[in-house]
């Protein structure tokens, strides 16, 4: 798995035991402008990067960044995940019994 993410020092708790974690990941660490160039060709499964950068990847066809509240945790916990089937190209509902206060 290819992961880039910019070097944005508050994104690295976020990705700092991925390697060390899963053997076949890998990380691109690069800046803000040169990461917007590369998210663009889309050679990377996956990205950990700001706002700012996720708001210039786009197109008008992509999904947008919907305002509302965020749960993050920085290692597996149990506490919450969303499984969808390999595949699977559009998700048209989502659905949580977890109380969002």
């Amino acid at each position: 798995m290819k992961i880039i993410t910019t070097n944005n020092h508050l994104l690295r708790p976020l990705y700092q035991t991925i390697e060390t974690t899963y053997a076949e990941a890998t990380i691109d660490i690069q800046s803000e402008d040169k990461a917007i160039e590369k998210l663009i060709t889309g050679e990377y499964d996956a990205a950990i990067v700001s706002p700012y950068v996720y708001s210039n990847i786009g197109n008008e066809f992509d999904y947008k960044i919907v305002k509302t509240n965020l749960l993050i945790t920085e290692d597996f916990t149990g506490d919450f995940s969303i499984n969808v089937r390999k595949g699977l190209r559009n998700l048209n509902s989502c659905y949580t019994e977890i109380d969002n206060k």
